[in-house]
């Protein structure tokens, strides 16, 4: 999990508990760095007529990529592709509650 400002600068990254994810940190790192002003910017333009973004799901063969946005900050979420759903509404729910 990485959470970071509306700048996009890292401000916490945290691997889950459990068994090792699939994809290197490094990777992760530098996905983080990047998806998410350019995906929920590109997201964004039709805030107009959507409303606010809430999330961006992305589903690859091999993982699920959830980026929330917040009031104040970003939330990326990278799960394995097996991950049981309810783990990832738990994890929902609780990043809801981040301001």
């Amino acid at each position: 999990m990485a959470v970071l400002d509306s700048s996009n600068t890292l401000l916490e990254f945290a691997s889950r508990n459990g068994p090792p994810t699939k994809i290197p940190e490094q990777i992760v790192r530098e996905f983080v760095s990047i998806a998410p002003l350019v995906i929920l910017g590109s997201v964004g333009r039709l805030q107009e007529s959507c409303g606010d973004t809430r999330s961006v799901v992305i589903r690859y063969q091999n993982s699920l990529t959830i980026i929330y946005q917040r009031k104040l900050n970003f939330v990326v979420v990278l799960f394995d592709s097996d991950v049981d759903q309810r783990a990832v509404e738990e994890i929902g729910e609780e990043v809801e509650q981040i301001e």
